[in-house]
C-alpha cells in the first residue's frame, strides 16, 4: 500500500469524528413531538426522544452460520476483538466477523492486515476512540457527560495506552499468519461486487493483492472469514484495518495463541515432574499387555500372506 494512506486515513477519520462532536455538541440527545392520524383517532400527539450515535461498519454480531463465536469490545480501545483461541502450530483455525452499512447510500470497504499497512502499530493506537461501554453510552444518550466523553476520545493516547495495545511483530508474523479469505453477503453467502479496477490506470498503482474490496448497499451486511495460521509457539495479536468511506477507518483486533501438540501420560505427580524438569532419565513409560490371543490374527494374516506367493 502507498506510505502515505495510513496518514491520510487518519486525519480522514479524527476530521469526520470531530464534526459529529461539533454535531452533537453539547447534547446527542433531542426530544420530538410527533401528530399521529388514523381512521380512528385524530390529532394525537406524542412525545419522543432520539439520539445521533456514531456509525460502526465492524458490528459485535455473531456470525450468521452460528459456527465461529461472538467477537467482544475491548473495555481499552473499544474495537471489536476476534479472539482465535489456541491453535497448533502448522495447523490453522477460522474466525468469521460481520461488516454492515448502516447508512443509506453505497459504502466502499477495503480490508488491510496489519503486516501490508503501513506503520500499521503505530496508526492503531491513533484511531479515536468512538465506542462507550454500557455506563458511558447511557450518560451520552442522557445528555450527560457527553461533551466530556467526546473530547476524551480524541486526546492521543497516554504511554499507559500505548504499552496496553502492543501488536505482535517479528519474523514468525506474516501475511501469512493472519489471512482474509472469504468475504461473501451475510444473506445469501454469494460473493459481493468488487471494484478496483480502474485503480492502476487513475493511481498508477493496482490495489495491493493482500487486501479485499467490495461494495455494500444500504442496509447489507458481509461475513469476512479470517485463517489464523501460526508458525510459532506464541501470543499473536495483530489488526485488520477495515477502510470505507463512510466512518474513514475502523479496526478488528485480532488475538490468538500459537502451541505445539503434545500427549502426555502419567500420574499427576510424574506429570508435575515432567513439567517442572525435575524427572531427569526416569521419564513415566507407557505399558501395553499383549498376550498370545492378540497375536491370533498376526499369525493367520502372516500365514495368508505367504501362501499367496
Amino acid at each position: 500500500m502507498h506510505s502515505e494512506a495510513s496518514d491520510s486515513d487518519i486525519a480522514t477519520v479524527h476530521t469526520l469524528y470531530n464534526r459529529f462532536k461539533e454535531a452533537t455538541s453539547p447534547t446527542n440527545s433531542f426530544n420530538i413531538t410527533l401528530n399521529l392520524d388514523t381512521d380512528q383517532v385524530r390529532g394525537f400527539l406524542f412525545k419522543i426522544k432520539a439520539a445521533l450515535a456514531w456509525p460502526k461498519v465492524v458490528t459485535a454480531m455473531a456470525p450468521p452460520s452460528g459456527n465461529s463465536p461472538a467477537p467482544t469490545v475491548s473495555a481499552t480501545s473499544g474495537n471489536v476483538v476476534v479472539n482465535f483461541g489456541l491453535t497448533q502450530v502448522g495447523n490453522h483455525s477460522f474466525r468469521d466477523v460481520v461488516l454492515e452499512n448502516p447508512s443509506q447510500q453505497d459504502v466502499f470497504y477495503q480490508l488491510a492486515p496489519m503486516t501490508v499497512y503501513p506503520n500499521g502499530p503505530r496508526m492503531a493506537n491513533l484511531l479515536p476512540r468512538t465506542s462507550f461501554s454500557q455506563d458511558e453510552a447511557a450518560a451520552v444518550a442522557a445528555g450527560q457527560g457527553a461533551e466530556d466523553n467526546l473530547e476524551e476520545s480524541v486526546q492521543p493516547p497516554s504511554p499507559q495506552l500505548h504499552q496496553q495495545q502492543n501488536f505482535t511483530q517479528g519474523p514468525h508474523v506474516t501475511v501469512e499468519t493472519f489471512r482474509v479469505t472469504s468475504v461473501v453477503d451475510a444473506a445469501t453467502k454469494q460473493p459481493l461486487k468488487s471494484f478496483g479496477d480502474d485503480v492502476e490506470a487513475k493511481h498508477g498503482s493496482p490495489v495491493h493483492p493482500e487486501t479485499k474490496v467490495f461494495v455494500l448497499k444500504s442496509g447489507q451486511s458481509s461475513k469476512v472469514r479470517i485463517r489464523f495460521r501460526p508458525s510459532a509457539d506464541d501470543f499473536y495479536r495483530q489488526a485488520l484495518f477495515v477502510r470505507n468511506n463512510l466512518t474513514g477507518l475502523e479496526l478488528v483486533e485480532l488475538t490468538a495463541k500459537g502451541v505445539y501438540g503434545e500427549l502426555r501420560f502419567g500420574t499427576t505427580s510424574t506429570m508435575a515432574a515432567v513439567t517442572t524438569g525435575k524427572m531427569g532419565s526416569a521419564a513415566p513409560t507407557l505399558k501395553f499387555e499383549v498376550k498370545e490371543k492378540h497375536l491370533k490374527d498376526c499369525k493367520r494374516e502372516c500365514f495368508m500372506a505367504l501362501n499367496a506367493y
